[in-house]
């Protein structure tokens, strides 16, 4: 019964981590995932998760122009738009 307790709660804290990293970035859940799928090859979770982060981000700057998607404006002039836009940058 321990061992699936253990299994559970590790199912858990990955798909917390999904979640978390899809509400955050939008890619890093995906790269998580794919990172979970193929730890089997690399033995760890962290490098791989990172390259794939870092694959899917460069695919995503490329293709975000063939969907007309345009890059959000980090600087505005008007104070308020600029406080979110910002910390909508750096997210």
């Amino acid at each position: 019964m321990g061992t699936r307790t253990f299994a559970a709660e590790r199912m858990i804290r990955h798909g917390l981590a999904i979640l978390l990293l899809t509400i955050l970035t939008q890619i890093g859940g995906l790269a998580w995932l794919l990172a979970l799928l193929l730890r089997s090859l690399f033995g760890r979770l962290l490098l791989p998760f990172l390259g794939f982060y870092l694959a899917l981000s460069v695919a995503a700057y490329f293709t975000a122009p063939l969907n007309d998607r345009v890059a959000m404006r980090c600087f505005v002039q008007d104070r308020i738009r600029s406080l979110f836009s910002a910390r909508s940058t750096a997210l």
